[in-house]
């Protein structure tokens, strides 16, 4: 019993670890004093602005310190030592499988004494050579989105095309190109999840946009853990809860009592759609443990279905096929 509650742990651990690498990133960078000389046995420290999460280490013998696995999202970065004001820089993003470096200089002070910069500059990532773009969460609530799909989005994104191809039970699938792929290698990840269509290996449902916190698309040049196909790799993050309890409804309605008729058709087509949905997330544990929850419903009735089925009555079922209009009622090849 022992040794399989021990395989099982290892099991998770795996799991988790791998996980954490397609949903996080990195941040890292050096600690000197004016003069440029490395600053060893700093204490630094990553704080989550909007979870309050803290991550504490000490620099090295090199003055470097390194920050691995981090939940995506803005950090505030702090740095301090005995007989050094501290120093502290905000507005610094992690983004999803990303390094942000962020180099700090230690002045001579009391400790007290704290040194704020506060410019959002950008990062540059000097530690890997993936080619690729972010999409941030503010550019996914802002951004125009048209049935809500936030693979949509990677349109607009330098190189990338999104074919739309029908798929059966729904009306389009999600499949993306980029710099002259094959659209079905493309790679889908749902918080380092798989999350392609095995049927047609294009991307499955499109999560909820409300409940998206940011997703990368990578082109080129990936890590070894996105090995499994030679496309892009899109890899989408859902949104964390956080200290404060927060939530939002929504409801997109269409109907044909709402809509004008089209000049030649000589009737008003029937549609009713519905697209509805919640979010709602908050803390568990203040600063430790939070819970994010997200629903998403879609019911659509018209008589213009493309794909649809017809179920067979008990007299059709008997070879009774009079209801059907004589152009469409199946003919028996032995009888003509």
């Amino acid at each position: 019993m022992v040794r399989f509650v021990l395989s099982i742990a290892v099991l998770l651990a795996v799991v988790a670890n791998a996980h954490a690498q397609a949903v996080s990133g990195t941040v890292f960078g050096n600690i000197s004093d004016p003069s440029g000389g490395v600053v060893a046995d700093a204490t630094v420290r990553a704080i989550n602005t909007e979870t309050a999460e803290t991550r504490s280490t000490l620099t090295d013998a090199q003055g470097a310190y390194l920050f691995p696995v981090l939940p995506a999202g803005r950090y505030r970065v702090e740095a301090e030592l005995s007989g050094f004001k501290k120093v502290v820089r905000d507005g610094v993003g992690v983004g999803v499988n990303q390094n942000a470096r962020v180099d700090l200089v230690l002045e001579v002070g009391s400790v007290t004494q704290e040194v704020y910069v506060r410019e959002d500059a950008p990062l540059v990532d000097t530690r890997q050579v993936q080619l690729g773009s972010t999409m941030d969460r503010k550019r996914v609530e802002d951004l125009p989105l048209n049935g809500r799909n936030v693979y949509s989005l990677v349109s607009i994104l330098p190189g990338v095309a999104r074919v739309t191809t029908p798929t059966v039970g729904d009306n389009s699938g999600n499949f993306v190109s980029a710099n002259g792929s094959r659209t079905r290698q493309a790679n889908f990840l749902l918080d380092g999840g798989f999350n392609n269509n095995l049927f047609r290996n294009g991307g499955n449902q499109a999560p909820n946009p409300d409940a998206v916190g940011e997703f990368r698309l990578i082109t080129s040049n990936f890590d070894a853990e996105f090995g499994r196909l030679s496309g892009v790799v899109i890899n989408v993050v859902t949104r964390s809860g956080t200290n404060q309890f927060h939530g939002a409804l929504f409801e997109f309605l269409r109907n044909n009592h709402l809509n004008a008729r089209n000049f030649f058709q000589p009737s008003v087509t029937p549609l009713h759609q519905n697209q509805f949905g919640a979010t709602t997330g908050g803390p568990i544990i203040r600063n430790k443990t939070f819970f994010f929850a997200s629903y998403q419903g879609f019911r659509n009735r018209t008589a213009a279905f493309v794909n649809s089925g017809i179920t067979p009555t008990e007299g059709q079922r008997g070879g009774d096929f009079s209801s059907f209009a004589a152009n469409q009622r199946p003919v028996d090849p032995s009888t003509g």
